[in-house]
């Protein structure tokens, strides 16, 4: 997996980073997938520059921490991180990447797996499958109150 990442450096000194067909440009702290940019947080470029640079190696939640204070910004909880891996998955999960958790180890940036792309598709579309299918339980209700029968 460490052969996948490609670091380069551009015209005028900008390092850039590659990982399964995204760019990541660690000076203008910018992801693009092709042409296409994909709009990340300044937090979200930071969570995101760390992993890139890090791929095939678990980040603590400690590291992203301290990693992410770096240059007088204020520290973060334990948690935000967390909260910030969760929006960085919604925004490259399209795009064929996962930042995967393990617990007590840390984080990772990984290509996602055809199963794990299904499931993430499937989670889409119930939403909007329950929203138009009729509750079984009020045609019970109205039943049994005396309305219909």
């Amino acid at each position: 997996m460490l052969r996948a990442v490609h670091r380069s450096v551009l015209p005028g000194g900008q390092p850039v980073s590659h990982f399964a067909g995204l760019r990541f440009d660690h000076e203008a702290m910018t992801l693009h997938d092709g042409e296409q940019r994909i709009a990340l947080t300044q937090r979200e470029a930071e969570l995101m520059s760390l992993l890139i640079r890090r791929v095939g190696k678990w980040v603590t939640n400690q590291e992203i921490r301290m990693h992410m204070a770096q240059g007088g910004a204020a520290a973060l909880r334990p948690g935000a991180v967390h909260l910030y891996v969760h929006r960085v998955n919604r925004k490259i999960g399209p795009h064929g990447l996962h930042v995967d958790c393990v617990k007590r180890v840390g984080y990772g940036l990984v290509v996602r797996s055809d199963a794990m792309q299904q499931a993430s598709d499937a989670a889409r579309v119930l939403p909007v499958l329950r929203a138009h299918r009729p509750f079984a339980n009020q045609a019970w209700q109205v039943q049994g109150s005396g309305v219909m029968g």
